[in-house]
């Protein structure tokens, strides 16, 4: 039997078909393919050869496509261009995990400031973040501003913790962070007072505020806190001390004294006051006496036993 002289044409055609529906598709050209090109030629410009590697790490005109479209997605499209354009490739990089969130906080941030807040997202994106959608930008410039003590008073004090950075140089915000747990267990009434006071620099009411705070029954300001808040509000380190030192000890605060009055011969008497906290060391002492004075009578008792033996 002689094949039909049309069956090959058409079975070549079936299989170019099939392999026509087989192909993967070709990807369309991304949107932002034009303004990454573009942008690449002015960070080049810019930034020179830092910009050009800066952009290496952030994958080169792929991956700035990549994040300009993930930005996009997030509503912040405009603002990733813009932080490229004036902060380079690094900064649109360390935003690139949130890009909704995190590329408006570094838009708002001084200029002065880009480096050390690239550096703290690099620390900790996930929880800067989580921190500036509850508290807002301030705290990414906390955090750039006083490496590591940003984030740390803002989960111990949260907005309040922002506002007693506000006026802080670093030694204050090492004071502050130090007393993070401190300030974390204070009543929210309290701890916003006090950073009222501290934010406004106002030393005499913050002062006031803190004796107020020290007096209340079962609530304890330790000299270290308390120093570090005056500090932070403009007062200088001697002046903190000395008054922190007029604050009632804790001990002697939830005890209160302990009055003695002793009788002479002559019949004048005597008041002493001693810390009730005194009390409990006497009355250990005396127990210890107690106990070696039964302890040496059993010994007695024991030796004269074996001696009228």
């Amino acid at each position: 039997m002689t094949a039909r002289p049309f069956a090959l044409p058409l079975f070549a055609l079936l299989l170019a078909g099939a392999a026509l529906l087989a192909a993967p598709p070709r990807a369309a050209a991304s949107p932002a393919t034009p303004l990454a090109k573009q942008l690449v030629a002015e960070i080049a410009e810019r930034f020179g050869s830092k910009g050009a590697r800066e952009l290496a790490e952030l994958g080169g005109r792929e991956g700035l496509e990549e994040v300009l479209e993930r930005a996009t997605r997030e509503g912040a499209g405009e603002v990733a261009v813009r932080v490229a354009r004036e902060r380079g490739p690094a900064a649109l990089n360390a935003a690139a995990p949130h890009p909704g969130t995190l590329l408006p906080a570094l838009d708002r941030l001084p200029k002065g400031l880009t480096d050390e807040a690239v550096a703290a997202l690099g620390r900790e994106p996930d929880g800067i973040a989580r921190l500036v959608r509850e508290y807002g930008d301030d705290v990414l410039e906390a955090e750039a501003r006083h490496p590591g003590f940003g984030v740390r008073l803002t989960r111990a004090a949260r907005a309040d913790g922002l506002r007693l950075l506000s006026r802080c140089d670093e030694d204050a915000a090492l004071g502050l962070a130090r007393r993070a747990d401190e300030l974390a267990a204070l009543p929210p009434s309290s701890r916003h007072a006090l950073a009222d006071a501290v934010e406004a620099g106002d030393t005499a009411g913050l002062r006031e505020r803190l004796a107020e705070l020290a007096a209340q029954p079962g609530t304890i300001v330790s000299a270290g806190l308390a120093g570090a808040l005056l500090i932070a509000a403009g007062e200088t380190a001697e002046a903190a001390d000395a008054f922190a030192g007029t604050l009632k000890e804790p001990l002697k605060e939830l005890a209160g004294p302990e009055s003695i009055t002793a009788t002479a011969p002559d019949g004048t008497t005597t008041t002493t006051t001693r810390p009730a906290w005194a009390a409990p060391l006497n009355l250990a002492a005396g127990g210890l006496a107690a106990m070696l004075v039964i302890v040496g009578l059993g010994a007695g008792l024991r030796l004269g036993r074996r001696t009228t033996r």
